[in-house]
């Protein structure tokens, strides 16, 4: 069977999930994402995920915008990337924000508290990535079953956190 990219980007055609092993069709792009970042180009992403590690610390979640602004040092493995990211400081937990501490930078001509941390997220938690071009967005990557990794993240979220807690 022909599969044809659906409103795929016009130079990163969409492949089916099922087109090559998942985990490669993910490096590649995510690869293509980060050279494109490097090269200075002002390029933004939106990856849907279930969830991501900052600092070591799992953070349920269901998307992350890659950008010039936003994620920096993207590295590629392969079981997914890693990167330098910035958040605001109250989406990050309190053990976070001791970590790699607080950075005020500037945005729009005001200033702005962001905490840069380092980000890990899995190829197995990712279920789509998005070029948000300035005039319309192209579907770079789309895979419905791995959706369900929303909830699943969550709970290992939490499992996580119960094996932290004194008595455990």
């Amino acid at each position: 069977m022909n599969h044809k990219p659906v409103n795929g980007s016009p130079d990163t055609p969409m492949l089916p999930a099922n087109a090559r092993p998942r985990n490669s069709e993910l490096a590649t792009l995510m690869q293509t994402i980060a050279g494109r970042l490097k090269d200075g180009q002002d390029r933004h992403y939106m990856v849907g995920l279930g969830g991501y590690f900052i600092e070591g610390t799992p953070y349920p979640a269901t998307a992350l915008s890659v950008g010039p602004h936003t994620t920096h040092e993207i590295q590629i493995n392969t079981n997914g990337f890693s990167c330098l990211a910035f958040f605001t400081p109250e989406l990050l937990s309190p053990s976070t924000l001791q970590a790699p501490g607080i950075r005020t930078i500037r945005l729009e001509g005001r200033s702005v508290d962001r905490v840069q941390v380092h980000l890990e997220a899995r190829y197995r938690d990712i279920f789509f990535v998005v070029d948000c071009g300035p005039a319309e967005h192209h579907i770079l990557f789309f895979d419905l079953a791995a959706f369900a990794r929303i909830s699943a993240f969550l709970e290992e979220a939490q499992q996580w956190f119960a094996r932290r807690e004194p008595g455990h």
